[in-house]
């Protein structure tokens, strides 16, 4: 068996590799100046940083990340989707890394190429972060989640053609399987709440591009402005609810909601600077879904990961549906007139 480090080596190898002939077809040939270095986190997309210098011009170095595929992923968008969003939320001005353009026209890709964003994710900056920078970011954050809303799907998703999200979608991808599945899904209460979330959906609402992730961690922050948004691997079209819904999980003093906002302020600020009326029972039914939803992408993901025996992390991420489930309990109620 290879060790970790020539397992890694080689990957490192494969990724310099295709970024050389990825980079010869846009004209662009490379001198990597730097090994690719892979960067932690990402449970859907391998993640490398390789500084590379473009043809022969002498210190014209470029910082680059290339995002691959993990195996057969059924939990993300596909690679074509994340660099369509990225691309239009690019050329819209949004703050996103400027992404290259797709290796093929179409079919299914193998790997994106970006540049790399300059700053560190904000969990990590958050505890040296003062008061008046913290203000200056709770504005720009939310500024930016409110023109993310403002994106116009079709624009993003041109390839779609007619394609009309609605309430169902996300059901079907989400939620409907976990009662259909009496094999691989065996957790009475997320059963129980899928039953609630299917019995009681609500009438299709408001759509547009959702980051899908927007946390902490997907935020850099440099000299104490926001410079990128990162990890559009969860991005699709929905109901804006669920984007904030999805943000309220995460309720440390290290993200963005305990860390820079409470709960209610962050829902308050998106009303007050979006200009939508935030109905509660709508955003209820979204928040036991991301929930339902946070607890099938770490059962999947700890069940695969076992089976493959290809990462320890996503292996014990699966024991984290427990911390899921004690939310999914408290919130069942929450959906009105439903039943165990």
């Amino acid at each position: 068996m290879r060790s970790t480090t020539e397992t890694a080596s080689s990957a490192g190898s494969k990724v310099e590799q295709e970024l050389r002939g990825y980079l010869d077809t846009l004209s662009m040939p490379a001198t990597m100046v730097s090994t690719p270095r892979r960067l932690s986190g990402g449970a859907s997309r391998e993640t490398w940083a390789v500084d590379v210098r473009i043809g022969d011009r002498t210190g014209d170095t470029v910082g680059l990340v290339y995002r691959g595929q993990f195996g057969e992923q059924k939990l993300a968008a596909s690679l074509r989707e994340e660099h369509l969003a990225m691309t239009a939320l690019y050329q819209a001005g949004q703050p996103v890394p400027r992404p290259y353009p797709a290796p093929s026209e179409t079919g299914d890709m193998a790997f994106m190429v970006m540049e790399r964003a300059a700053g560190v994710d904000l969990r990590k900056a958050m505890s040296t972060l003062s008061e008046s920078v913290r203000s200056a970011l709770r504005v720009q954050l939310m500024n930016s989640l409110v023109r993310i809303h403002g994106i116009d799907a079709d624009r993003v998703f041109p390839y779609r053609g007619g394609y009309e999200y609605n309430v169902d979608s996300q059901l079907h991808q989400w939620i409907l399987p976990i009662l259909a599945d009496d094999t691989a899904i065996d957790v009475p209460l997320l059963k129980a709440a899928a039953r609630r979330l299917d019995a009681f959906r609500p009438a299709d609402g408001p759509v547009c591009l959702l980051h899908g992730d927007f946390k902490a961690n997907n935020i850099l922050v440099e000299g104490g402005r926001m410079t990128a948004i990162l990890d559009w691997e969860l991005c699709h079209v929905g109901d804006p609810l669920e984007d904030l819904a999805w943000t309220r999980l995460w309720t440390t003093r290290w993200d963005v909601i305990g860390g820079l906002f409470d709960s209610q302020e962050f829902l308050d600020q998106y009303a007050n600077s979006s200009g939508t009326e935030i109905d509660p029972e709508r955003f209820a039914y979204w928040e036991l879904f991301s929930w339902v939803k946070l607890a099938m992408i770490l059962r999947r993901q700890g069940q695969e990961a076992q089976e493959a025996g290809s990462s320890p992390m996503l292996a014990q991420l699966g024991r984290s549906v427990a911390h899921c489930e004690v939310h999914i309990a408290a919130r069942l109620g929450a959906i009105e007139g439903a039943t165990s």
